[in-house]
């Protein structure tokens, strides 16, 4: 009778291993297979590294005033912040700008 539990358990044991069809696979696959979209990363603080030959200095580009500045030491109690020479939307402002020139003197000829 003892042997037969057994029998009956270890059958069990192995019928039950047997079924497992179960796959892992990272969050980020699943939700691209399930058709759920990821979510956007903001674009801003972007993270930049700054080297001064001694150093490498983190620091990150923020927006302010609708213009790109290059911040150190966000946060702490000596922080600051410097126009991004190559800012984006100055550069967009400037092109918008140089179009309406254009076209005013197209308009006058």
């Amino acid at each position: 009778m003892k042997n037969l539990i057994y029998l009956i358990g270890l059958t069990i044991l192995v019928a039950s291993c047997g079924n497992t069809d179960n796959v892992t696979i990272p969050k980020d696959e699943y939700n691209k297979l399930k058709g759920i979209p990821l979510p956007i990363k903001p674009e801003y603080p972007k993270r930049l590294k700054i080297n001064d030959g001694w150093n490498e200095l983190q620091a990150k580009v923020l927006i302010s005033d609708s213009c790109e500045y290059i911040g150190y030491a966000i946060g702490t109690n000596y922080a600051f912040m410097t126009h991004k020479g190559n800012c984006k939307f100055c550069q967009h402002r400037l092109e918008e700008t140089i179009r309406k020139i254009i076209r005013e003197e197209l308009q006058k000829k």
